[in-house]
């Protein structure tokens, strides 16, 4: 399933108006979710208009999404300026270093940017130039924080209408004015075609929906104002050339009977900066005034502004830089820990399993050596029965053996003496003595292999019947073998 896009919020703020448009990411024009507005009367001052700010957002769902502010242009010092330079680092360092010449305030109370408007061929740049206390910036976001809020980036509402116009391509050679009348004061933008030309606000209490006299004599301030502003324009511009037609934009009032009611006063061409609409490309039923400045700045909040301009401090962004990058680096710890807990768990049911089946192993081993041993010793009694049923290589076999061997005649046999595993011993008389050593030499020859090692014992001559005869004693030693628990007796055979 597809994430839904989350929305881009633009919010602008006084003492007597709120307003905020909801627009979702677009590649064209702005697309309009949501344009919320509320009056009052408050003051930053007793901490009315940062309650009314909370109670806005929280009823609208304001904290947690993407929000940018937009500051009026009549609450800092912007200029517009030739400077002898493309390169926006050499051009931020001439701002700063000719800052003090527009503004009675030292380097380091200040909020500065800068951003070019137009390259020049003369290798020169024209370079808006915006130049905030400090005081100003840390109260704006002093009421965000108190409410609840913190802005992703803060904007300047001439960079804001000036981006709008451009968007809405008013007329590529046309020279006209934008008057935007907000709540707290107004301004005036001067365009050549899209490139800004000229920019001048001024702080006023006017309230434009007021009608009669309050409202005449507001109105005859502005055409005032329109006028001065109009003709500075004309002195600055490069060819003498003053606006052609003036275009009205407010957040609140509905600027139709204003616009007329100026067009006899300027003697120019005035009307309704109705192509604001145009800029919307969904939800444009839901603009029910002509927020230019908002939309501008859905426009600059998506990248897509020829005129970047932003007063949020560096100390804030790199603070926010530093307490993201914390977070990132507590989340990879809790991350690593998490990981580190997980394999020494699993090393644990590892070393657990490995224990336990060694156990088993060694339970089995028991077993089988029980019944190992209980095998060994059933085997040695087999040996034992076998050696007493197997005759071969017995008593009988190696008389039948010897008697085989020995010479037809002139030998007896007197005695026979066998030992079970031991030897084989015979004893008898012969008429010579060589008939003993060639039996013996005979009986080792054989192939049996008890009688192997035959030997001659005691030879010696006696006498039998008047003559002498030799008394002979063959011992045969078995050789080595393999002995079992129980030993049989010694068998003795005569």
């Amino acid at each position: 399933m597809a994430r839904k896009a989350q929305s881009i919020q633009v919010l602008q703020i006084d003492d007597r108006a709120i307003s905020c448009l909801r627009a979702l990411p677009s590649s064209s024009g702005v697309a309009v979710a949501e344009f919320l507005q509320e009056r009052g009367s408050w003051s930053q001052e007793d901490g009315s208009l940062q309650r009314a700010l909370a109670d806005f957002a929280s009823r609208h769902n304001l904290a947690g999404k993407p929000l940018y502010t937009v500051l009026p242009r009549h609450e800092m010092t912007v200029r517009i300026l030739a400077l002898p330079s493309h390169d926006t680092s050499e051009i931020a360092n001439m701002v700063r270093f000719s800052a003090e010449e527009f503004v009675p305030y030292a380097l380091e109370d200040l909020v500065i940017d800068q951003c070019i408007v137009a390259p020049l061929p003369d290798g020169h740049s024209r370079v808006l130039t915006v130049l905030a206390h400090k005081d100003i910036i840390d109260a704006h976001l002093s009421l965000l924080r108190g409410a609840g809020l913190e802005p992703d980036d803060v904007l300047l509402s001439t960079a804001c209408i000036a981006t709008a116009a451009a968007a809405a391509q008013i007329g590529a050679t046309e020279r006209c004015a934008i008057v935007s009348l907000a709540a707290s004061g107004w301004e005036v933008l001067a365009l050549n075609g899209i490139r800004l030309d000229y920019t001048r606000g001024i702080a006023s209490p006017q309230d434009w929906e007021q009608t009669g006299d309050t409202a005449r004599a507001g109105l005859d301030e502005l055409a005032t104002e329109i006028r001065a502003s109009l003709s500075a324009y004309r002195r600055e511009s490069e060819d003498a050339h003053g606006a052609e037609a003036l275009y009205f934009c407010s957040e609140w009032a509905p600027v139709a009977s204003i616009s007329e009611a100026i067009a006899h006063e300027v003697n120019l061409p005035c009307s309704p900066a109705s192509f604001a609409k145009k800029l919307a490309t969904q939800g444009k039923e839901l603009l029910t005034t002509l927020p230019l400045g908002l939309l501008g700045g859905a426009l600059v909040a998506q990248g897509r502004s020829p005129i970047a301009i932003s007063l949020l401090p560096k100390s804030v962004g790199e603070a926010r830089s530093n307490a993201a990058a914390r977070r990132r680096a507590v989340s990879a710890g809790v991350l690593a820990a998490i990981v580190a807990v997980g394999l020494g768990l699993l090393y644990a049911q590892a070393v657990f399993q490995r224990k336990a089946y060694l156990a088993q192993l060694e339970t089995r081993i028991a077993q089988i050596r029980d019944v190992a041993s209980g095998v060994s010793a059933k085997q040695k009694q087999l040996k034992l029965v076998q050696s007493h049923l197997d005759r071969s290589g017995g008593v009988l076999d190696l008389l039948a053996t010897f008697s085989d061997l020995a010479p037809p005649m002139g030998m007896n046999i007197s005695r026979v003496v066998y030992k079970r595993g031991d030897n084989f011993t015979v004893e008898g008389r012969s008429e010579t003595k060589e008939s003993v050593n060639q039996l013996a030499d005979e009986l080792r020859k054989s192939g049996v292999p008890n009688l192997e090692q035959t030997i001659s014992g005691t030879l010696k001559s006696v006498e039998e019947r008047g003559r002498a005869v030799w008394q002979y004693e063959l011992i045969s030693k078995f050789p080595a073998s393999e002995t079992v628990e129980e030993e049989s007796p010694e068998d003795t055979a005569q």
